[in-house]
């Protein structure tokens, strides 16, 4: 992974969307990538690597689709553990901002399969306004 100047990583921060500066930025992020550093006793050079690669990924820089094959390129973390990372990292980082990644890298990201989308959609159903309760009496 080729190294940039904080000058340049500053000028790409300041060109993302609102919604990936905000999650580069948030406790979520940094909690997330913490939790797996200690859950799969990464070392110091492995928990640098998952944090180069994540932000990375939300700057424009590494696609989704290479990060879990970079964290094995860098040689800090084996290939099952860097394959767990990978999925935790999608689900709980990369696909809460999906459009803005696929806006970034003008391509989809992480798409949902089908089921996926069935939850999806009977979840906003359930979350449709209810209809007013006509034989419920108005307090005074």
């Amino acid at each position: 992974m080729p190294r940039y100047s904080k000058e340049q990583i500053l000028q790409l921060y300041r060109g993302l969307p609102e919604e990936l500066k905000t999650a580069l930025d948030s406790d979520h992020t940094i909690d997330t990538i913490e939790e797996l550093s200690k859950k799969y006793g990464l070392s110091n050079e492995g928990h640098s690597a998952l944090v180069d690669s994540v932000g990375h990924t939300m700057m424009g820089l590494l696609p989704p689709n290479e990060f879990e094959q970079s964290l094995q390129d860098l040689g800090a973390i084996e290939e099952n553990i860097a394959e767990e990372i990978a999925k935790t990292v999608r689900r709980f980082l990369f696909y809460p901002v999906r459009k803005s990644l696929s806006i970034l890298y003008e391509a989809p990201v992480l798409e949902a399969n089908a089921a996926e989308t069935i939850k999806i959609e009977s979840l906003a159903e359930k979350r449709k306004p209810q209809r007013k309760d006509f034989y419920r009496e108005k307090i005074e």
